[in-house]
């Protein structure tokens, strides 16, 4: 697993947005050649970040995808569903993406 402290967030974080585009970053940056078989004859990075711009309404939107295992003991466990998700990686975070 990628694990953080919550000193390696950067203090400029503090909505759930941001905090959704640090963690997909920061996972698509340390996942960048891992895929995930998300059907059959479907496979996919499995973390995916990137910053578009869109014609129709003239901004700038990031677009965020990843793809987490699962344990199936979600089903029928007791703890949240968060405690269910099985790592991607077990790297520390880059850097770059530390407070």
């Amino acid at each position: 697993m990628t694990a953080f402290t919550k000193t390696q967030l950067p203090d400029s974080v503090d909505s759930l947005e941001e905090l959704a585009v640090w963690a997909i970053s920061t996972l698509a940056y340390i996942n960048a050649d891992t895929t995930a078989i998300e059907g059959p004859g479907i496979s996919e990075r499995a973390a995916q970040a990137g910053i578009f711009y869109v014609e129709t309404d003239k901004k700038y939107r990031f677009l965020g995808r990843v793809s987490i295992q699962m344990s199936p003991e979600y089903l029928s466990g007791n703890n949240k569903l968060w405690n269910y998700a099985q790592p991607l990686a077990t790297t520390n975070i880059p850097v770059i993406f530390a407070a």
